[in-house]
């Protein structure tokens, strides 16, 4: 029997090293040319927390709702009760670029966050002050603009259909959250955000501003309808695999290209690191899983409540146990 035990016990961690051989991991996304972004088989309504391990790493993925603390109050305890639950030796999370070195404006513009409640900053800037405040060191998840630019040039796509997307997915976001509400209000941002400094698009260095009615011989051409509010929707920059919809192929290399960016620094940090947070918008999380699944499995789903709950107080469940639910697109 005891040695039946050590058998047992030698297959266990056997089984549990999974990916993990001299602290390093390898995902072997290099070779991954599309992912799959949107419903994650089984998964909670969001905020939800994934918890992935192999051997002595942990991987914990927050699949975040978008917004400021108003519309996002959720999501913001949420973050709260896994910093004081967990531990964790590095924090990822979405919407800044990848940069080695503390970068003090950010950290500037945190500060400028907390003084206002987080009136005008999300999900995003709040993990990264609870990441400061606990000293654990917090980097972005995206590649540069630049960098970006040209896999999406070499791929194929011309500047200007990446000039359009940057001006439409603008205009989706405005339109989705109530800021632009008729056809002259989005007439009237085509014109003036091709001239705003913070314009993605700008970064292509075309030296031109479109007109209204070349915008809408593009859409026309390249969508194969008119450009009108009504029909005017964000799900024409999903990032569907396959998709004959141009913003929609751009979308998903986009996000492919951000989430291989975080996966090899996934792997650099978990050299040094055995616990990782990701704060990533949920529709990242069908990519993640579908990768990381294989050889660093998930342990359970961790999921969020607004009903009012004693500090470090979860409910956590299978994944064969809840029914699949929709989640939002980042």
């Amino acid at each position: 029997m005891r040695f039946l035990a050590f058998l047992s016990f030698a297959f266990l961690a056997f089984f549990c090293s999974g990916l993990v051989k001299g602290d390093t991991l390898h995902f072997g996304i290099d070779d991954v040319k599309y992912l799959p972004y949107g419903q994650a088989e089984g998964a909670p309504e969001m905020p939800f927390l994934a918890i992935h391990q192999s051997g002595n790493k942990t991987l914990f993925f927050l699949a975040s709702k978008h917004g400021n603390k108003a519309v996002n109050q959720d999501t913001f305890d949420f973050i709260d009760r896994i910093f004081e639950t967990y531990k964790f030796g590095t924090v990822f999370v979405e919407g800044m670029q990848y940069k080695e070195a503390p970068d003090k404006n950010y950290e500037n513009h945190i500060n400028t966050c907390a003084n206002e409640n987080f009136k005008n900053c999300g999900e995003v800037e709040y993990t990264y002050l609870k990441a400061l405040e606990k000293n654990i060191p917090v980097f972005g998840a995206e590649p540069t603009v630049s960098e970006q630019n040209e896999m999406l040039i070499a791929d194929g796509f011309e500047k200007e259909d990446l000039y359009m997307f940057y001006l439409f997915r603008h205009a989706y976001l405005q339109k989705q959250t109530s800021k632009i509400t008729s056809e002259e209000g989005l007439f009237k941002l085509f014109e003036e955000h091709q001239t705003d400094h913070g314009f993605r698009g700008n970064s292509l260095k075309l030296d031109r501003v479109y007109s209204l009615e070349e915008i809408k011989a593009y859409y026309q051409k390249k969508l194969g309808k008119a450009l009108k509010f009504e029909t005017f929707s964000d799900q024409e920059d999903d990032p569907v695999v396959d998709s004959k919809i141009i913003f929609q192929q751009i979308a998903n290399l986009l996000l492919t290209d951000l989430d291989k960016n975080v996966f090899r620094k996934i792997e650099e940090k978990f050299k040094k690191s055995n616990s990782i947070l990701l704060v990533l918008g949920a529709g990242h999380y069908s990519a993640y899983d579908s990768i990381l699944q294989k050889d660093m499995p998930r342990k359970t789903f961790v999921e969020s409540s607004t009903q009012s709950k004693p500090k470090n107080s979860f409910k956590t469940f299978k994944k064969e146990t809840r029914n699949s639910r929709r989640q939002s697109k980042k």
